[in-house]
């Protein structure tokens, strides 16, 4: 799973997705710096895998590690599916 998360009320779902090996981010908007102090205690907790702002566009960083994270998640399941056989 990716969860991409925006707020302190997202917290909770960070780690239950982290810890059920998903991919959690966590955005917050430019300027908003308490949002991002915050998130970078996340980071040293090991609570989100990345703190971005929030742009999925091609060339933006939160939009490349989506997609890198969607690829490692679909290259794990037909793994999965070729061990099985």
């Amino acid at each position: 799973m990716v969860y991409v998360g925006d707020g302190m009320t997202d917290v909770p779902c960070f780690s239950l997705v982290k810890n059920n090996g998903g991919h959690p981010f966590a955005v917050f908007k430019r300027g908003a710096e308490s949002a991002k102090q915050a998130f970078q205690k996340f980071i040293k907790t090991d609570r989100v895998k990345g703190m971005y702002s929030p742009n999925y566009g091609e060339d933006a960083d939160l939009g490349a590690t989506i997609r890198s994270a969607v690829a490692t998640i679909a290259a794990d399941i037909v793994l999965r599916r070729e061990a099985a056989f």
